[in-house]
């Protein structure tokens, strides 16, 4: 018997050449890396689920929040604490994030490709030998 691990939760048994049995283990605990409030506030703010993908965090903290904001904007703070930016070249405030849309699509991207590799790896682990037991 061959055996695969898709993921930490996820092994596939190769039983015989036209016989595939996927098992979906439970989910065991993982250490969490502790992240920063704002960072998971930013996270959340991107799109990004961050109970099921910690592993795209570092776009809102190790990225977008560490990166300077563009000339002309800068960050201010309401007289009701809510944060907003300005562009002083066109007199412009915002609450959305200057880097927003750039981190919005670095996100989407990686998620992208996450489901891309997942895909790759059920096709060549699953389906190809699969589909290799009706050439006979």
């Amino acid at each position: 018997m061959q055996e695969l691990s898709l993921n930490f939760s996820t092994v596939v048994y190769f039983l015989d050449p036209c016989f595939v049995q996927v098992f979906r283990a439970p989910q065991m605990p993982r250490k969490s890396k502790r992240y920063p409030p704002e960072v998971l506030d930013f996270a959340v703010y991107l799109g990004i689920d961050v109970d099921k993908e910690e592993d795209l965090i570092w776009i809102a903290g190790e990225q977008c929040l560490s990166e300077e904001l563009p000339e002309p904007w800068t960050e201010h703070t309401s007289s009701r604490g809510d944060i907003y930016f300005y562009n002083s070249e066109t007199d412009e405030s915002t609450v959305e994030h200057p880097l927003f849309h750039k981190y919005r699509m670095l996100y989407e991207e990686k998620r992208q490709e996450k489901e891309c590799d997942l895909l790759q790896i059920v096709r060549e682990a699953v389906l190809v030998p699969f589909l290799g037991c009706f050439e006979r």
